[in-house]
């Protein structure tokens, strides 16, 4: 009887201690417009956000030209 309680108090613990199931929502924005978005604004870092999306454009570009240029 004694041996009840100590049993019971900590499986009721773990229970209330248990993990979410809700999920949160995904953004409707991709990772590139989120970015975009990011660059725009006045939060220090900005402008190298900015930058760094350029430099990828550009070696996209530059990647997509030699892959026509290869065909």
């Amino acid at each position: 009887m004694k041996v009840l309680p100590f049993m019971l108090i900590p499986a009721i613990l773990m229970a209330g201690c248990s993990g979410s199931d809700q999920k949160e929502p995904e953004s409707s924005l991709s990772r590139k417009q989120r970015d975009s978005v990011l660059s725009e604004s006045k939060i220090p870092g900005a402008g190298a956000v900015k930058k760094a999306i350029e430099v990828s454009d550009t070696a996209s570009a530059r990647s997509r030209k030699t892959d026509e240029y290869s065909r």
